[in-house]
């Protein structure tokens, strides 16, 4: 499990012109989910971080909280 960092979600989302719904969407993850995540960031395992990371078109390090 790793951790999402709430602000890169939120800055690569606004980027990409989507809102939570169409993260959802787009990443397969629950409105639930894509919502707790841009809210207050969380754990999630490497495979939801992979197909977040890939709909909002970047690197799952660019999301993950305290990435180097």
């Amino acid at each position: 499990m790793v951790e999402i960092d709430k602000q890169a979600i939120r800055e690569h989302m606004m980027k990409a012109a989507i809102n939570v719904k169409d993260l959802a969407d787009k990443s397969n993850v629950s409105p639930a989910t894509a919502q707790k995540l841009v809210n207050r960031g969380g754990k999630v395992n490497f495979k939801t971080v992979g197909r977040i990371a890939k709909s909002l078109d970047v690197t799952p390090q660019e999301i993950i909280k305290n990435s180097v």
